[in-house]
């Protein structure tokens, strides 16, 4: 009693494919060439990952959330994998109904919080590179948003993995 495990498999992509089924899952996790390799090469990364922090907390909820935070952001976090936004199938269609959006309305934030609280700076470089790569488009939102004389960028919060905004 107490004692539980939970197991989350996700999949990150750039953009929306169809939601892989579970026999492909299947196909994909078991009929792996390699898979003693690939299993300890698993092992080692996540035996490394939760070396380089931990806590433990006098509440068991907050301690639990802590922990999921930073097991979500190695689920999904490398440093060329798309930028992650919130974890999970919010919808009985496999889609979350924002789509790709990124939502900079504090789901980027807190997907990414746990590098600053849990010691893996180096998982934030695919966010940080997002931020990079489209500097020169929230620039250019900067202007068309406050003027051809403002100074610096401007990230909307409905704005998309592509740096697309969604709303006005």
């Amino acid at each position: 009693p107490g004692d539980e495990t939970l197991l989350l498999l996700t999949i990150g992509c750039l953009r929306k494919p169809p939601v892989p089924s579970v026999d492909d899952l299947r196909r994909i996790l078991f009929d792996c060439p390699d898979w003693e390799r690939l299993a300890e090469e698993h092992r080692d990364w996540w035996r490394a990952f939760w070396a380089r922090s931990g806590m433990r907390l006098s509440h068991s909820g907050m301690d639990r959330l802590w922990h999921m935070g930073n097991y979500f952001l190695g689920a999904n976090a490398r440093p060329d994998s798309p930028t992650i936004t919130l974890q999970g199938i919010w919808s009985d269609n496999g889609e979350a109904p924002w789509g790709n959006r990124l939502g900079w309305d504090l789901n980027v934030q807190a997907a990414y919080s746990p590098i600053y609280t849990g010691n893996h700076l180096d998982l934030g470089f695919s966010l940080y590179d997002w931020y990079r790569r489209y500097l020169p488009r929230m620039q250019d939102f900067a202007k068309a948003m406050f003027g051809s004389e403002a100074e610096g960028a401007y990230l909307q919060p409905g704005t998309d993995d592509l740096c697309q905004t969604w709303v006005n």
